[in-house]
């Protein structure tokens, strides 16, 4: 990227911004928060630091936006749903960058279970490309077996789908700063949501699957791995 493009930068230090929405906190109840890592559930599994990432609810308006649910496992989300919390949100940011759900579940029951609490419409994955090789194929595969209409986006360019990198910069991420933009790393990049329309997602969806095609052509994404 040449140095004279002007990116905009949403949120740095020394800014202040209004939101007319809300950010509740869902998890952990106070049932995990005060058995702490180390412990055990209710039904015999282990507790670690995963099982009580925090749960972050975003609402704008009046109208659920998102859903951050952090490194939150399979234990973590089966007490969401015990305390009977509403999940549902057209965004949702995957546990744990897409990896496995951890202890006492397998990894299709994990996503067959978030799909259905949340219902999205657009899953995100947080990755790099070089750490820990996620989302693991399992993971979309058994996202796809769940819901056959969610859009995926990864921010990175997992290894999984690439080899190598684009020849060229890509045209169809969104112009805010993005990690990994400068070394070509970018799949999705940085995501940016109109607050006045939540479908309004950028990058634009068709320009975003014609990257995929073009340059990833081993994207689980595209045709997901069978489930075992």
């Amino acid at each position: 990227m040449s140095d004279d493009t002007k990116l905009e930068i949403g949120l740095s230090s020394g800014m202040n911004e209004k939101l007319s929405g809300d950010v509740d906190v869902l998890g952990p109840g106070p049932y995990l928060a005060g058995k702490g890592p180390g412990s055990r559930y209710r039904s015999g599994e282990a507790i670690t630091s995963n099982t009580i990432s925090a749960v972050i609810s975003v609402t704008v308006k009046g109208e659920k936006l998102a859903l951050l649910p952090g490194d939150m496992d399979y234990i973590g989300l089966k007490d969401l749903k015990r305390q009977s919390q509403d999940l549902s949100t057209p965004i949702l940011v995957y546990p744990h960058h897409g990896g496995l759900p951890g202890s006492g579940s397998k990894t299709e029951e994990f996503c067959k279970m978030i799909v259905s609490e949340v219902s999205p419409t657009c899953v995100i994955f947080s990755i790099a490309r070089r750490n820990h090789n996620t989302p693991n194929p399992k993971t979309i595969s058994s996202l796809f077996k769940a819901t056959q209409t969610v859009r995926v986006i990864c921010t990175q360019l997992s290894e999984r789908c690439s080899k190598t990198l684009p020849s060229n910069s890509p045209k169809h991420l969104a112009n805010v700063y993005a990690t990994g933009r400068d070394n070509g790393y970018c799949c999705g990049g940085t995501v940016v949501i109109s607050l006045d329309d939540f479908n309004h997602i950028s990058p634009i969806k068709f320009e975003h699957a014609d990257f995929i095609r073009d340059q990833a052509d081993t994207a689980p994404c595209q045709a997901p791995a069978k489930v075992d």
